[in-house]
């Protein structure tokens, strides 16, 4: 394998990290991703981030290595940024692996989502290391493109793991067939290759000198707005048996992030947005050829920051259905 298709970016933090392992000392390693990284059909033994960690275990001799398998099978990379707000700070990663590449969109909303989180995730208090891979499925899709330039950007390493498959491939070294068991999930051999390709990246940043200390750029790539979100503190729930009054808040921003459930059965129901007083959006939890899972809803409601009066309620026909929103973000 070579490193054509890595990119080294600031290798401070990196080097922070190998060098607490060699100390001995306890390393926590978070992955964010989707069914990719959470494996589909395999033992963990087999997973890539099983790989990572046995790897760092074994190279600096320190069996306090552990890994954190936050990904959950579906999930775009606002799943990823509402995990770096609530969940990721818990487990004090001092490296954070993300891949959700072909879970996002080739759209503003998916390029902010990823950009949000991945500055959320180099401002944790822990100052963790960061890095990204990008894969394809076997038609060819795959945002890396949009997020190459943003993880260029923040001069965080990254591995295009899509394009060195497709070149293994075309060189005959590789079959698809021997990556993935369909169009996307991969294998055992799959997960190794990905892991392989990982591990180049590491086995280049341990063989080069680290570099001046990271910082985060002045400005943004596209827009890291939902970096820097407040949330409203409690969530809301319509049932059939409890019928809530409407969720209102003032709050002087300019987008919301709002993050609700989605089911299958036809008790799940619509919630009305209101803003300022008319009508936003019909929010639908109801999702007849997909599973019970959250979704997500970046709404611009402003050029600039003003105060808006904020309402979600059960329209005429809907309140005897269920609706949950998890969290109302806002900035």
């Amino acid at each position: 394998m070579n490193s054509a298709h890595i990119f080294m970016g600031n290798t401070y933090r990196l080097h922070t990290v190998f060098d607490k392992a060699e100390r001995g000392e306890p390393v926590s390693i978070v992955f964010l991703g989707a069914s990719i990284t959470l494996g589909y059909q395999i033992d963990k033994k087999y997973l890539f981030p099983t790989i990572v960690q046995n790897y760092l275990r074994d190279q600096f001799h320190n069996s306090n290595i552990h890994s954190h398998n936050l990904s959950v099978a579906g999930m775009p990379s606002m799943h990823g940024l509402q995990l770096a707000y609530f969940d990721v700070e818990s487990y004090a990663p001092d490296l954070i692996v993300i891949d959700y590449s072909v879970n996002d969109q080739k759209d503003a909303t998916h390029r902010e989502a990823f950009e949000g989180l991945i500055v959320k995730c180099l401002s944790l208090p822990t100052k963790p290391a960061v890095l990204s891979f990008f894969v394809k499925n076997r038609s060819g899709y795959t945002c890396a493109a949009q997020m190459t330039a943003v993880c260029s950007h923040y001069d965080i390493p990254y591995v295009n793991v899509g394009e060195w498959l497709e070149q293994d491939i075309l060189q005959g070294s590789m079959k698809w067939e021997d990556f993935s068991y369909d169009g996307c999930h991969p294998t055992p051999e799959g997960h190794g290759y990905i892991g392989k390709c990982l591990l180049e990246l590491f086995k280049h940043a341990t063989h080069t000198p680290a570099d001046s200390e990271y910082r985060l750029p002045e400005q943004p790539f596209f827009q890291d707005e939902l970096a820097h979100l407040q949330f409203h503190p409690s969530s809301w729930e319509n049932t059939p048996s409890t019928h809530l009054p409407s969720l209102s808040l003032e709050a002087n921003c300019r987008t919301l992030f709002l993050i609700y459930l989605v089911g299958t059965t036809q008790d799940y129901g619509k919630a009305c947005l209101t803003v300022d007083g008319s009508v936003c959006s019909h929010l639908d939890s109801y999702r007849i050829h997909e599973w019970e899972h959250p979704a997500y809803e970046v709404i611009h409601l402003s050029k600039e920051k003003k105060l808006h009066q904020i309402s979600l309620s059960m329209p005429k026909g809907e309140n005897d259905k269920r609706f949950h929103l998890l969290r109302l973000g806002y900035i």
